[in-house]
């Protein structure tokens, strides 16, 4: 077991002093785009192996129900940046798009016709809720 800590704490400090870069945008400090790449490339896998053969592992050998469990939070939390990061893209494009519409109605007019065409009433629902507005029937 302390080998295993041993492991992660080099593995973080590792990330931390080798992969990590300033934003220019934002001025915080975050992974570099090809460390992220090279980390999911090892988690996603590592993540759906664990899904798939906890359940054998746990009736093989009982104690491994807590180190898998702890293994798959982890992982868990590192994937579920990549949704959080998405839905800020979303949501800043959104914004976007609705800045857009009140300096241009006219060019706004043949664009939302383009768009109902193409994208349908589902996702302006899913646009209207990211905006906080009731769905539109």
């Amino acid at each position: 077991m302390k080998r295993f800590l041993l492991i992660v704490v080099v593995a973080l400090l590792a990330i931390g002093i080798m992969g990590c870069v300033t934003n220019p945008n934002t001025g915080e400090r975050e992974i570099k785009p090809e460390v992220v790449a090279k980390i999911d490339a090892v988690t996603i896998p590592a993540e759906q192996s664990i899904e798939a053969l906890a359940p054998i592992a746990v009736a093989i050998w009982p104690p491994a129900a807590g180190i898998l469990g702890i293994l798959g939070l982890a992982l868990g939390a590192w994937n579920k940046r990549k949704a959080s990061n998405s839905y800020a893209v979303t949501e800043s494009v959104v914004t976007t798009l609705e800045k857009w519409k009140v300096d241009n109605p006219e060019a706004w007019a043949t664009l939302e016709a383009k768009m109902s065409k193409s994208i349908g009433i589902d996702a302006e629902n899913i646009i209207r809720a990211i905006r906080g507005l009731p769905p539109k029937i």
